[in-house]
């Protein structure tokens, strides 16, 4: 077997010398291969290169050996994972076990109306003891459905004991099947929590005048908000603005969730004073998803416009998609935007139809750069000029700490790298800089960024530089390009 008694040479070496010695450079393994003679060459060569022969007789046999082993590792795993499991969850006291299924329960809020609804019902059919744990934890079952059928529907009311209730009526027919569950519903209306699909009509019809506990909405439809109704909501989650809110319950409401569409546009007027009045607001997300060009038929004027980076907010979300220019909707829409200082920007482009370059996307009505926060996050799924843009946000936004770019179809020119519009790089204020699935990235370009970011002394600049997930970067040439090029061993690679 070639190599193997080598191999144990080198074993017997380590025994003897220890692991430095055993690698010293005149230090034999074992004997030449049968057939490879090199009495031809003067000492030292001679010996050099028998060695060089041992150690690579020896790491063929050690490469051979690893690829064996990680097979059999990876069998074995496959073949311990559900045991493991098994084995963990037959362990686990029915108290933890039970904490874990209420956190998996909280867990899964519907980011938007359409998501699934939770249930409790796999859990329940898993197993006797999972089945008899989940009867036990009310919680597992305050998610109501009018469409559940009525028997189902008495048994999570049953089981819920006193808990908040989160109501869903989307997808109801309304029809005289469903009245008698509505009814039940209604009757529990002083629990409700969390309503989906609440229209002026379902509120008039059911004769509700107060919903003491109820702090999120999802998808109001026609219908008024007042303060007297609903006195803790905080949470509206929306299909546009086809609802409104009493100036009295403005100040309360500290989340808003907002999809627009063809049918449901962005009227920026409309929309600007609405967050203007929410005086609590801490998280704004809005996903704009039409191709349409509507101005805003009551726009602001200009005395109208806050001042820019004036309010401070936790997160500040946008996603565009199907969008043809950003003129009608999109810079009014970030003139508005700026007041905002949040702490978290996420941003995200897809399918943008429009004959501009993406990166005119990230700009106001004045040119000024909308991403404005500590942590911004960007994701374009499609070709833009991204170094573009992150030039621009190492320039004008001096609050950034911490930047997050994904751009699966993005060249990265690394001929960049130093321009005279790039900052000095002891004065950017950013410490993380992480590329993600950008799949575009070349060794030059990895080389290009490690010698810019990573070039000033330790304790200035640029902290971190992290890829991450990107095709044609492997983990030792992200390494070996980061120790040669920069002064600082601050690189992180993931797959």
């Amino acid at each position: 077997m070639d190599g193997v008694e080598d191999l144990l040479g080198l074993l017997e070496c380590v025994k003897s010398r220890g692991w430095e010695g055993a690698f010293d450079e005149d230090v034999k393994y074992g004997p030449g291969r049968a057939g490879r003679d090199f009495q031809s060459y003067a000492e030292p060569l001679r010996s050099l290169r028998q060695n060089l022969d041992d150690a690579k007789r020896c790491m063929a046999a050690v490469n051979r050996i690893k690829k064996q082993l990680g097979r059999k590792i990876r069998n074995l795993q496959k073949l311990c994972v559900p045991l493991v499991l098994e084995d963990g969850i037959r362990r686990l006291p029915d108290e933890i076990l039970a904490l874990i299924f209420e956190l998996d329960r909280l867990t899964k809020f519907p980011t938007y109306p359409q998501d699934t609804i939770y249930s409790p019902l796999p859990i329940s059919h898993v197993s006797h003891r999972f089945r008899q744990l989940s009867l036990t934890i009310p919680l597992l079952w305050t998610k109501l459905s009018i469409t559940h059928p009525d028997a189902l529907l008495r048994a999570f009311i049953a089981r819920s004991g006193d808990h908040d209730l989160e109501i869903s009526f989307e997808g109801s027919a309304w029809n005289d099947a469903e009245e008698e569950s509505f009814l039940e519903l209604v009757q529990l209306s002083s629990r409700w929590s969390i309503l989906n699909g609440a229209t002026k009509y379902l509120i008039q019809f059911a004769g509700i005048t107060c919903l003491p506990r109820l702090w999120r909405l999802v998808e109001p439809s026609d219908i008024e908000l007042s303060k007297p109704m609903m006195p803790s909501l905080s949470q509206i989650d929306g299909w546009g603005l086809d609802f409104t809110i009493q100036p009295s319950m403005m100040a309360q409401i500290t989340s808003l969730h907002l999809h627009f569409t063809e049918l449901q546009c962005l009227d920026v007027g409309i929309f600007a004073r609405t967050v203007y009045a929410m005086t609590s607001l801490r998280n704004l997300h809005l996903k704009i998803h039409y191709s349409a060009n509507n101005g805003s038929e009551a726009p602001l004027k200009a005395s109208e416009i806050l001042k820019p980076h004036s309010f401070h907010i936790d997160s500040l979300s946008r996603s565009l998609l199907d969008i043809f220019t950003p003129e009608a909707v999109i810079k009014p829409l970030y003139d508005c935007l700026t007041y905002f200082i949040p702490s978290t920007v996420f941003m995200c482009l897809t399918n943008i139809l429009a004959e501009e370059p993406l990166h005119t996307f990230f700009y106001d009505s004045n040119r000024q750069l909308f991403p404005y926060a500590s942590t911004i996050r960007i994701v374009v799924q499609q070709e833009c000029h991204i170094f573009y843009v992150l030039a621009e946000v190492l320039k004008h936004c001096d609050i950034a700490r911490s930047v997050h770019i994904e751009a699966p179809a993005s060249p990265f020119p690394h001929g960049l790298f130093p321009p005279y519009n790039w900052p000095q790089v002891s004065s950017i204020p950013i410490r993380n800089l992480c590329f993600q699935n950008c799949d575009m990235f070349t060794e030059d370009d990895v080389e290009s960024l490690a010698k810019y970011f990573l070039s000033a002394e330790e304790g200035q600049g640029l902290q971190t530089l992290e890829i991450r997930s990107c095709m044609k970067i492997t983990e030792e040439l992200f390494f070996n390009v980061v120790m040669r090029s920069s002064r600082k061993s601050s690189g992180t690679f993931d797959f």
